[in-house]
């Protein structure tokens, strides 16, 4: 599926994301285009057209699409979201006790988390405790790692639901 219409609603003038309209956009869920704002999202990361302080944002963005697609997701999704969770590391491990995605629970706080990442002085709430705000934890190989399982999880979770083949993804 081409996504590229998505380039002119997601990428600022200077080539960086908009990550608060990617979240606005999954947020607005009712359109039906949470997948492909996953798959934006999952081609953008495979891709390398990141830059440093919006890979989480991305992610988080690739990984909230994922989950908040409730009719599953196409094959021809499922290949690019799987790969691009794949480049995480599943094994990275941390001293954290806790990462801040482990303080949203809804997908509410979840967008409020997010959006106050990238644009705090626009959206002041979030529910991410001060002990947990900290860019390292959000940005350490360990929480990419959780994000990313959890991820792949609801993908098989989801492809069996709906009696999907099995499949070398």
């Amino acid at each position: 599926m081409d996504v590229s219409h998505f380039d002119a609603r997601f990428l600022r003038d200077d080539g960086g994301i908009d990550i608060v309209a990617l979240q606005e956009a999954i947020r607005r869920s009712w359109e039906d285009n949470t997948g492909p704002v996953a798959l934006w999202s999952a081609r953008r990361w495979l891709a390398g057209q990141v830059r440093d302080e919006e890979r989480i944002g991305l992610f988080l963005s690739l990984w909230m699409g994922i989950a908040q697609t409730y009719d599953g997701l196409p094959p021809s999704y499922v290949r690019d979201l799987v790969a691009a969770l794949d480049t995480i590391g599943p094994d990275a491990s941390c001293e954290h006790p806790r990462h801040p995605w482990s303080a949203t629970t809804h997908t509410d706080s979840r967008y409020e988390a997010v959006v106050h990442l990238y644009a705090p002085e626009d959206y002041p709430d979030t529910p991410v405790p001060a002990e947990l705000s900290a860019r390292e934890l959000w940005e350490c190989p360990a929480h990419y790692a959780e994000l990313a399982r959890g991820a792949r999880e609801v993908v098989q979770q989801r492809r069996h639901m709906r009696g999907g083949e099995e499949e070398d993804w």
